[in-house]
């Protein structure tokens, strides 16, 4: 029984693995205007994303590399100061946040006793502020550093058209 279930542990992880691994040049070609996940006007107009800070270290590291990698006019702010720092909403029309979902489950070890998982995943989407539109991701990752450096590379795409 034991066996068994260590087969089963092990092909869970070997699929979370293969499902996780897409490169993000893969994810980026999926998100589209045409999904509804990019502002069709990013395409022609000259703008600077925002990427939005949360206060959390680990987090928000990775947003301010991401953001600095994307090569086209970026900056990076906390909701406080979005509104003092960057209220041109002509130049910075659009900035793009995420959605924090996490889940826990429980199950039933080959003892009995029961184990928990808590999962994080994020949900990112893009705000144009002019017209209070949200464009979101249809999917949702917990991979969020690869998630958002896949979204920034479809934006880039669309604005190189």
């Amino acid at each position: 029984m034991i066996k068994i279930f260590q087969a089963f542990i092990v092909t869970i992880i070997i699929c979370g693995f293969l499902t996780s691994c897409r490169s993000t040049k893969g994810v980026a070609k999926s998100i589209t205007i045409e999904s509804g996940e990019i502002p069709p006007d990013m395409a022609t107009e000259d703008f600077t994303i925002i990427g939005i800070l949360h206060g959390k270290k680990g987090y928000d590291k990775w947003v301010v590399k991401d953001f600095a990698a994307y090569p086209g006019n970026s900056v990076t702010s906390t909701m406080a100061d979005l509104n003092k720092t960057y209220s041109d909403k002509k130049k910075y029309r659009y900035l793009m946040d995420g959605d924090m979902k996490t889940e826990r489950t429980s199950t039933t070890n080959a003892k009995g006793r029961q184990e928990y998982m808590t999962t994080t995943s994020y949900r990112y989407y893009i705000l144009d502020r002019k017209t209070g539109k949200t464009y979101k991701r249809k999917d949702d990752s917990s991979f969020f550093s690869k998630e958002m450096i896949a979204y920034l590379k479809a934006i880039d795409a669309v604005r190189k058209k």
